[in-house]
């Protein structure tokens, strides 16, 4: 027979064992329903994200095109060029500001590989209409074109691909 305080002892036990069970489940279930409120406002917030640089991300190659056939000045021409860079650094912002889950840091990377591949296009292509807003005030007719956007025209290929290639969870 078990004496009295040996069983007393061994319901002490069983009980902080079952209570040390319940905390653990109760604590898995608290750090499960945290990951998954991140995870939601990371998607909810790259979403977003997203919408704005759909509504940015053009090939600025029209206002260059509209400059040469004098649809529009070159001052112009630069000047919505640096209203795209201008909201496109708003988007910068706002990205740089999000919360990145532990779980999400490969599609974060993904998706700052894409904007750092838009901004690389944005600043050649903003570097190429100044020298050719140049050439045409000085009417050097010697500027190849196709050579002073090679850089710009490459920088938006790499964001096409990359843009292809992202793939974002579906909104929650």
């Amino acid at each position: 027979h078990l004496s009295l305080r040996r069983q007393r002892q061994m319901c002490i036990r069983d009980r902080n064992n079952a209570s040390s069970y319940v905390g653990n489940f109760i604590k898995i279930k608290k750090d499960r329903d945290i990951l998954n409120t991140q995870n939601m406002e990371f998607q909810n917030n790259l979403n977003d994200i997203l919408t704005k640089f759909n509504s940015v991300k053009v090939n600025l190659s029209y206002y260059a095109e509209s400059a040469r056939k004098n649809s529009i000045s070159y001052d112009s021409a630069l000047a919505k060029v640096q209203n795209n860079k201008d909201n496109f650094n708003e988007i910068l912002q706002e990205f740089s500001q999000i919360n990145v889950p532990q779980n999400q840091i490969k599609l974060y990377s993904s998706f700052n590989n894409l904007l750092n591949d838009y901004n690389s296009y944005v600043n050649s292509f903003s570097s190429a209409l100044k020298k050719e807003k140049s050439s045409s005030k000085s009417k050097d007719n010697s500027l190849d074109l196709s050579d002073l956007y090679k850089d710009a025209n490459s920088n938006y290929d790499t964001m096409t691909v990359s843009y292809t290639h992202l793939t974002l969870p579906t909104k929650a």
